[in-house]
């Protein structure tokens, strides 16, 4: 039989007994295949190396597929015979064998990849979208946990788009993922995507008020931060009609309420546009709050430098009292 019929047929052979799971199928293949020159210009070793590096139609390598199949006892048994440029190849989804575990979920092949290569975890597709960003969104917190411990800097990883995974999981209101990357590096709520979103613009289109809230105990500094076309987070939040969410901005003192963005349009703008809208009831009351609190300090602050004057004038009252001798009593009267 010719050397390139027995190879087809070998990988034929590898590919089921790795799909079907057949440990011993596999182990007596690469026996076989390390015991035989099934290719002549090869050394035994090489052969192995080569076999490992064979992709399918779908462009899967068998560690591949254990990988994504969660094949753990497979994966452990072929990985012995793999390299980093192994584990990097990609199939034509786009997506390495680490890259495939992570964004499934399958804790035990993603802490194995990792105690021998750690910078898997900054390999990313064409769009550059992380195994960590592919691990976030699917809510795989365990995953996610196991990547920033082993690179916690795999968090700032931002996708073509200039998004990082705090984007996505606040959009969706992931709770717990958002909690996990803020914990290893708060400064990851400041990081502005391609439109000049942080994660806050991307968590107030979502409904979970939490993972809002979440963010702004982070850093409230970005509550006013504008993206490209210039609104803020409470336009946005008042525009995709989230009342609690908009209730929750409105909270904190620091609220520019009366923010204006490109198209010239507050907030309030947008809230009347909207057929009915609870935010536009509480944004006209925290408005005026905002008018009054600011005529209330206006008025202290006049009351304050009144009192200062009748002070002032007494003093040089009485002053010119005893310079004098005068006994004519002097009154001040204060409005």
């Amino acid at each position: 039989m010719e050397a390139k019929q027995m190879r087809f047929l070998t990988h034929q052979a590898f590919f089921s007994s790795v799909r079907s799971a057949d440990l011993n199928q596999l182990e007596e293949l690469v026996d076989k295949l390390t015991g035989d020159e099934l290719i002549e210009e090869s050394s035994p070793s090489a052969a192995v190396a080569e076999l490992m590096s064979v992709q399918n139609d779908a462009g899967e390598t068998a560690l591949y597929i254990a990988a994504a199949e969660n094949l753990e006892e497979i994966f452990s048994y072929l990985i012995r015979f793999c390299s980093l440029e192994t584990v990097k190849i990609r199939s034509k989804s786009d997506m390495n064998a680490f890259h495939i575990a992570a964004k499934r979920g399958h804790l035990g092949i993603v802490k194995e990849l990792l105690s021998l290569w750690p910078e898997l975890c900054r390999i990313c597709d064409a769009s550059n979208t992380s195994p960590l960003y592919a691990a976030a969104v699917q809510d795989h917190l365990e995953i996610v946990n196991a990547m920033l411990d082993a690179d916690p800097s795999c968090a700032m990883v931002v996708r073509k788009n200039g998004k990082t995974s705090l984007h996505t999981a606040g959009r969706y209101g992931l709770l717990r993922i958002v909690r996990a990357l803020i914990e290893k590096d708060s400064a990851i709520v400041g990081v502005k995507d391609k439109k000049g979103q942080t994660a806050l613009h991307m968590a107030v289109k979502g409904q979970n008020v939490e993972v809002v809230e979440e963010i702004l105990q982070a850093d409230y500094g970005i509550l006013n931060d504008r993206d490209r076309k210039g609104n803020t987070a409470l336009h946005i939040a008042t525009r995709k009609s989230r009342p609690q969410i908009t209730s929750l901005l409105l909270t904190f003192t620091a609220i520019e309420v009366n923010a204006v963005n490109n198209q010239k349009e507050t907030a309030m703008d947008l809230a009347d546009k909207l057929q009915y809208s609870e935010s536009a009831l509480e944004i006209n009351e925290a408005d005026k709050l905002q008018y009054s609190e600011s005529a209330l300090e206006i008025n202290e602050a006049l009351v304050e430098a009144n009192h200062d004057v009748l002070c002032g004038l007494g003093k040089v009252i009485g002053f010119v009292r005893r310079l004098h001798g005068s006994p004519r009593p002097y009154t001040v009267w204060a409005r």
